[in-house]
């Protein structure tokens, strides 16, 4: 349903205009029971015109006073029923009591107020109720301040709120506004409060209805620049009126500024725009939408207040929460809500964007039937989840778990930015038997999971969901936990990528039930491999899982890798790495840890391939007569295996000529895939840390950091369809051009998975 506003005029105060009007006011008293024009309201040129008694103005008065102030007393009254006033004057004031009016009834409609004015001040109220509601329409050269009432609530049950615009140079809001519908088939109030500098709200704008309104609040307002401040003891309801089944409405706050000293919003009030709670036969309403948006720092910094696009119950879906940085930080310390309690409802969608830093101080609650989603996107810094914070997207019932993404430093060239989780990340699936969701954690130079990522199928028989960590150029660090168990039904998966990757927590994809399990972890460096914790893709009475670690450094395992399992066909652990060390015997490195892989499945196996030389300290135990335990070398096996520890059964030691040594830079020998080695490992010298030489393009290296790897698929994803296509003007992805023949387009993507694959 669209609206209609048309906004009044400020209309100037022309020497003729003054003159014809006096015709008309000749004579009239100061306190006269009707006023068509100011002389009517104030004889003479009193400034101000104070108005201490009830007067009544004709329809479509303009009460011109030039620039003299109007004032009302705390018994002035200036009322046009149903009919419209314009209202011209240096200042407007109306104190406690006072009453601009153009109000209707059960039966009639609102009128019109017009005020243009340099400033305002309203302790009193303006009051445009009616069936239907009239229009407020505020337009100001400076100042607002508004302590009183704004009223353009209907009167009549099947009747919407009215309009309410107020425009000025700044506004400074601590009173109330009144924009209700009726409750039967009506929309809230439309309110906009905008400015060309500096907006603060610290009083109640309730714009509720069958269908929630909409509250718009905007500093800056071109040209201007200025703040959004909204304080604690602020209120902005837009929620839908329970029992009729309707949405909630919309919320949107914009500043605009430098994004340093203006263009900032700081939010610490409580917002709602919540779907209505409803019947079986009717259903709820869905959650509206709160979009918050600044060139500069947006804030949220009041624990105990929470923005909200709840859906009703039992079938209303979350509604969708924005908060967008176009040139700062995000930080988030109010509680965020777009969750549903229904268990036929999906949760909402929490967005949030910026260019520097994120920073979640308080829990986010999208749980539903299906879980919702929540993104946390940075294209500059950092993203951090803290401790004791939950991002809650699980599901009800038997509905899925929703998904999470924490992504740092998007842009190419952004300066190095780590994503840091310390809480919770909760995706788990329904009870009854729903799925796990998804989570990816990903940080350019580094991740670190310190807290829980949980994607848990149900407890009722639902699979264990995904959960991807990815470190981009640097170290991803997992010292808590990783779940996407099928608590009863299968496991799902877990992925780890980064330069290097230590693991001295807990990663759980293990599966209950019987049947081919399915699950499996997975971990790939470019560099070394940690693993002290656990690594567990167990299925008991099912099938064992698949554990595969592989590293183009070296591996060092003082945990436990586990894929037990009790059906055919058994579980896998492989580890791939240059040098392999299966701890124990306080071997270096080891910290004095035992390592071991096992998989008790029949015809489960463990397997162990080393391009320089494995050392198997530890313990490897498989299936005592169906299971298989392989340390696979270069030959001569001799020089290259070292087993002292346990095998159960004996591990067969397999010679694989087709292996290769690891390069080694800075040893001054170029080994592919490097294209220097000037025995060092310093950039800035002709020669690469990564023995590449400098300056040069390297096929496929599309995100520039020396290495050709799945990371650059994504990056040759975003070249491609970014609708350029030519080779040349993309500089900042040279080896975007895989094949060489000057486009980028879907054959430089097989050219390089065919490059991956080789390698």
């Amino acid at each position: 349903m669209h609206r209609d506003r048309t906004r009044a005029r400020r209309h100037g105060g022309s020497v003729a205009l003054s003159l014809l009007l006096g015709v008309f006011v000749a004579g009239f008293a100061a306190q006269a029971a009707r006023a068509t024009t100011a002389a009517d309201i104030c004889a003479g040129t009193p400034d101000p015109c104070i108005v201490s008694t009830t007067i009544n103005v004709e329809d479509m008065s303009i009460l011109n006073f030039g620039n003299r102030a109007l004032r009302l007393g705390p018994s002035g009254r200036l009322q046009a029923g149903s009919g419209t006033m314009t209202i011209i004057a240096r200042m407007v004031t109306v104190d406690t009591g006072g009453i601009i009016s153009a109000r209707g009834s059960g039966s009639t409609r609102g009128g019109v107020i017009n005020i243009n004015a340099d400033s305002m001040n309203i302790a009193g109220s303006l009051d445009v109720s009616g069936s239907p509601p009239g229009e407020i329409d505020v337009a100001l050269d400076q100042n607002a301040t508004i302590t009183g009432l704004l009223d353009a609530h209907a009167l009549a049950r099947n009747e919407s709120g009215g309009l309410i615009t107020v425009a000025a140079a700044t506004i400074a809001f601590s009173g109330n506004i009144d924009g209700r519908s009726g409750t039967e088939d009506a929309l809230g109030a439309d309110v906009e409060l905008l400015a060309t500098g500096n907006l603060n709200v610290a009083g109640t704008i309730n714009v509720i209805g069958v269908d929630g309104g909409t509250i718009t609040l905007e500093a800056g307002v071109g040209p201007g620049s200025g703040n959004v401040t909204l304080t604690s003891t602020s209120v902005l309801l837009a929620d839908a009126i329970n029992g009729p089944g309707g949405f909630g409405g919309g919320v949107d706050i914009t500043a605009t500024g430098n994004g340093i000293a203006t263009g900032l919003i700081n939010a610490n009030g409580s917002i709602s725009v919540t779907g209505s709670t409803a019947g079986e036969e009717i259903g709820g309403g869905s959650g509206g939408c709160i979009a918050i948006n600044a060139t500069g720092n947006v804030v949220l910094d009041n624990r105990n207040a929470t923005l909200s696009v709840r859906g009703g119950g039992p079938d209303g879906d979350g509604g969708e929460l924005e908060l967008v940085s176009d040139e700062a930080a995000v930080i988030v310390g109010s509680q965020l809500d777009v969750s549903t309690p229904g268990i036929d409802g999906g949760g909402g969608a929490v967005a949030v964007d910026s260019i520097g830093p994120i920073v979640v101080l308080v829990s986010i609650a999208g749980f539903g039937g299906d879980g919702g989603e929540v993104a946390l996107v940075s294209t500059g810094a950092g993203v951090a989840v803290e401790a004791g914070v939950t991002l809650d997207v699980s599901g009800r019932g038997i509905g899925s778990g929703g998904s999470i993404c924490l992504e740092s430093a998007t842009l190419p060239g952004a300066t190095p930015a780590a994503a840091v989780v310390s809480g919770t990340l909760n995706a788990d699936g329904g009870g009854t038997a729903g799925e796990g969701g998804a989570i990816e954690v990903i940080g350019r130079d580094s991740t670190r999971v310190a807290g829980v990522a949980s994607a848990d199928g149900g407890l009722g028989g639902g699979i264990g969901g995904g959960v991807v960590v990815t470190a981009v150029a640097g170290p991803a660090l997992v010292e808590g936990t990783l779940r996407a168990r099928g608590r009863a039904g299968a496991g799902g998966s877990i992925t780890v990528e980064g330069a290097r990757i230590e693991v001295p927590g807990t990663i759980d994809v293990s599966g209950s039930g019987a049947g081919n399990n399915n699950t499996d972890i997975g971990l790939e460096s470019t560099g070394p491999i940690i693993v002290s914790g656990t690594l567990n893709a167990s299925s008991t009475p099912g099938a064992g899982g698949l554990v595969e670690v592989m590293s183009a450094g070296d591996v060092t395992i003082g945990g436990l890798l586990t894929a037990d399992g009790g059906a055919q066909p058994g579980g896998r652990v492989s580890v791939l790495g240059c040098s392999v060390v299966l701890c124990g015997f306080n071997a270096e490195g080891c910290l004095g840890s035992t390592g071991t892989v096992r998989t008790l499945g029949p015809n489960g196996s463990n397997r162990i391939t080393a391009r320089d030389e494995a050392a198997i300290f530890g313990t490897m135990t498989a299936a005592n007569q169906t299971g298989r335990n392989e340390v696979v070398v270069r030959p001569p096996t001799s020089q290259n295996a070292t087993v002292l520890g346990t095998t159960t059964p004996a591990a067969a030691l397999i010679g694989d000529s087709q292996l290769t040594r690891c390069p080694v830079c800075g040893n001054g020998i170029i080994e592919p895939p490097e294209t220097c080695d000037d025995e060092n490992t310093e950039d800035g010298d002709g020669c690469s840390a990564n023995c590449r030489r400098e300056g040069e393009v390297v096929p496929g290296d599309v995100n520039g950091d020396t290495l050709v790897n799945a990371d650059d698929l994504r990056a040759l994803a975003a070249e491609i369809f970014d609708g350029d296509g030519d080779a040349v003007a993309n500089s900042g992805a040279p080896g975007a051009d895989v094949n060489g023949d000057g486009r980028i387009s879907a054959a430089d993507f097989v050219e390089l998975v065919t490059i991956l694959a080789e390698s």
